[in-house]
């Protein structure tokens, strides 16, 4: 089975945390999940998993607008920083995806039967969906069947689901829904069946269920979550904490004049207030981060706006005011 979520984006419906529970109650060892040519979801889903105890494999599918070119599945950590690295570089030069990929060390690649390459190295495969099996004895009987596997593409709950699918891709491509082509939509099959009925479905060729799920036992994409995590944020965006607070306040002080005509013991209280606070929630470098960010921004002439409760701060609108 292969999943998709709503980070595949104007495509899926479901929440990695709502795919999470609902593989549960449908009694799967392993969920897979594969957003279209995003790595978004991976901490959601990954966190979700492993606080609820089941197996999580997490991949990405690579597609040129609808059409499937291959799907990635991380052997581990380092097999999710390889496919971050390849769809970044991609998608930073806008790049279609080619049918011809890399050598991926820590990643199996999956191919659609319509993109298989000639030859298939160890870590190669071949997509097989249930609609398919009947071909096997026909026009597919040639293939390697010690190299297939069982992805049954699963995005839909209900009727309901593929309607607001199908609205999303109308949103996408700028049409109006009854102008949709059937080629901008995915199968309205495409559903979240029980584990039950995936191998009812593949009772003829239960060794393509059983070759997928060691495939998946074999895979392991694990983050530090809960309380005692480890932050993966900066400690400090100078060399301590005592020199972020002062660059936050010398920052401060050089942005004040944009919107104050001098300094008031009142706007002096308030900024050691702010300054204090964040300090004690341990946010020094946060803000810094993000006015290194938005400086960048504004050197390149980029749009940026900010966003949450801090940014009502006085320290945040100061520091964004400053020019350096």
């Amino acid at each position: 089975m292969k999943t998709h979520s709503h980070f595949s984006l104007r495509y899926g419906i479901l929440s990695p945390e709502e795919i999470v529970d609902w593989a549960i109650e449908a009694g799967y060892p392993s969920v897979f999940l594969a957003d279209i040519n995003f790595t978004g979801s991976a901490i959601a889903y990954t966190r979700e998993a492993q606080q609820k105890g089941i197996h999580a494999v997490f991949g990405v599918e690579l597609r040129n607008g609808m059409e499937i070119i291959s799907t990635l599945i991380a052997k581990n950590n380092d097999g999710f920083q390889e496919l971050n690295d390849f769809i970044s570089s991609h998608l930073h030069q806008q790049l279609p995806f080619s049918n011809e990929l890399p050598d991926f060390e820590h990643c199996y690649i999956v191919y659609p039967i319509s993109k298989i390459p000639k030859t298939l190295k160890a870590n190669e495969f071949i997509e097989m969906k249930a609609s398919e099996l009947n071909k096997l004895q026909g026009k597919l009987k040639k293939l390697d069947f010690n190299k297939i596997i069982a992805l049954e593409p699963m995005t839909f709950r209900s009727k309901r689901d593929f309607n607001t699918h199908r609205l999303l891709r109308a949103i996408d491509k700028n049409l109006l829904l009854s102008k949709l082509p059937l080629t901008e939509q995915t199968n309205e099959n495409e559903r979240f069946i029980t584990y039950e009925e995936l191998k009812l479905a593949y009772q003829y060729y239960p060794e393509f269920l059983e070759r997928t799920f060691e495939l998946f036992q074999s895979c392991k994409v694990s983050f530090d979550v809960g309380e005692d995590a480890k932050p993966q944020n900066l400690a400090t965006y100078t060399d301590s904490k005592a020199n972020d607070e002062l660059l936050l306040r010398d920052l401060c002080m050089k942005g004040l004049p944009y919107r104050y005509p001098g300094l008031t013991s009142e706007i002096e209280a308030r900024i050691d207030k702010e300054i204090k606070v964040i300090a004690q929630k341990d946010y020094l470098s946060y803000f810094l981060i993000a006015w290194d960010f938005t400086s960048y921004a504004r050197s390149k002439g980029y749009f940026y706006v900010g966003r949450g409760s801090g940014a009502n701060s006085l320290v945040a609108l100061f520091i964004a005011d400053y020019r350096r």
